[in-house]
């Protein structure tokens, strides 16, 4: 069968170009019945010391979404632990750096074969790269300002006043989401991003040469959670090794301070020697300071051939490590629906049965990195009680990661022939 006469592909504009929207688009770029068109608002990519441990749940997504997504990330990540290790489970490790209990482990996240850590900005180029080299279209500088709903199009006009017209919007551009207000609504409470533990986090990009002179080796190659009542450090290499990445997490103690309260660096003086050489390393360069939010649950994510998805969809604290994950969860779904799509009109049915699937699951994880957010600043339990604190890591962890990712690709196909057949 010839390709689709290019007047007649059904046209898809993905706002957005992060990690959900670059890995859609080269996902769908051989779909000869689709035209797909990235947009997204900033003008370049720029490294803003965010680092990802994938767990499982995300690298089967890569897998199901395109063998050349999860090549993207294989070449731009670093293997978490030593080579020999390649073949064995690898998981984030998080211990107690205060109190009676100092040392004692509560909890291992991740878990995860041939597990990797990247920075954002790295991958994002690889994906952006796959992407040029399969004749993707990407229109970088286009912040999307308004949408239009024509009945059977979509109208988007960007602050450069620039217009487009589409079959299908997919709003992925993060947790400020101009899509998820045309979606709600202006004055809906679940609009707006929550921060209210007042979070803060300082992101230190450390030379993995320094960082071995304060950590035992082991920790310059895994990646480790280390928490207490005052706030709590996580430290993971990234730049294939290279860099050790720390980030201090502590919070505020009013919405008017979030922006310059210090590091607590006398109430870490309760933590262990270990916490306090990462403090003291991590203040030797420029710290990002880095804001935790997340959504409150949205009772729809999609209107017609609107569509949200990723942070825009369900913004997530990074307490579970599963945002990305959950933006690729959400992409694999996508991918495996619009395999199905036959003609235009079967749009509104397809993301009806997109937020069927990817609704539920993915706002009860933004619930359980919320509680684990709690338990690191030793709020939950009350009492401190170790086997409870393991239990609720452990249960949380189990939803995040272990699920079976074709089955719900395939759990969203059914839904949708349901309506279609």
């Amino acid at each position: 069968m010839g390709s689709v006469p290019e007047q007649k592909k059904i046209r898809i504009a993905l706002v957005g170009g992060g990690i959900a929207g670059l890995s859609l688009a080269i996902g769908l770029a051989h779909a000869s019945n689709l035209e797909i068109t990235v947009y997204e608002a900033t003008k370049e990519y720029r490294e803003v010391g965010q680092g990802l441990a994938m767990h499982s749940n995300a690298i089967a997504a890569m897998e199901s979404i395109d063998p050349a997504v999860f090549k993207a990330w294989r070449d731009s990540s670093s293997l978490v632990g030593s080579p020999e290790d390649a073949d064995t489970i690898s998981v984030t490790t998080v211990s107690l750096a205060w109190g009676p209990d100092t040392g004692a482990k509560v909890a291992e996240l991740g878990q995860a074969k041939a597990r990797k850590t990247v920075s954002r900005a790295d991958l994002l180029s690889e994906l952006l790269k796959v992407l040029q080299q399969r004749g993707g279209r990407i229109q970088m500088g286009k912040r999307l300002k308004e949408i239009q709903d024509l009945g059977k199009t979509v109208r988007l006009t960007f602050e450069d006043s620039s217009e487009v017209t589409a079959d299908c919007l997919l709003g992925a551009e993060g947790a400020h989401s101009k899509t998820r207000e045309y979606l709600l609504g202006a004055d809906h409470p679940a609009l707006p991003v929550k921060n209210p533990a007042r979070y803060v986090s300082l992101r230190s990009m450390i030379p993995m040469e320094a960082a071995r002179t304060v950590i035992d080796d082991h920790w310059t190659r895994n990646v480790s959670i280390r928490i207490g009542p005052h706030g709590w450090i996580t430290t993971m290499p990234v730049k294939k090794g290279t860099v050790l990445l720390i980030g201090t997490t502590f919070t505020a103690p009013t919405d008017e301070d979030i922006t310059t309260t210090p590091l607590p660096l006398q109430k870490f003086g309760e933590y262990s020697a270990e916490f306090q050489r990462l403090i003291e390393l991590s203040t030797t360069v420029h710290a990002d300071r880095i804001y935790f939010w997340d959504h409150d649950p949205a009772p729809t994510y999609v209107r017609g051939r609107v569509c949200m998805m990723g942070d825009a969809a369900h913004c997530i604290t990074p307490f579970a490590g599963n945002g990305a994950a959950q933006a690729l969860e959400d992409t694999a779904v996508l991918k495996a629906l619009f395999q199905q799509l036959n003609t235009s009109e079967q749009i509104p049915a397809l993301l009806a049965a997109f937020d069927q699937i990817r609704r539920p699951r993915s706002q009860k994880v933004v619930e359980i990195s919320r509680q684990f957010g709690r338990i690191n600043m030793m709020l939950d339990p009350p009492d401190h009680n170790l086997d409870e604190i393991r239990c609720i890591y452990g249960e949380g962890a189990a939803y995040c990661s272990n699920v079976d990712i074709e089955a719900q690709n395939q759990e969203a196909v059914r839904a949708l022939r349901q309506v279609v057949e």
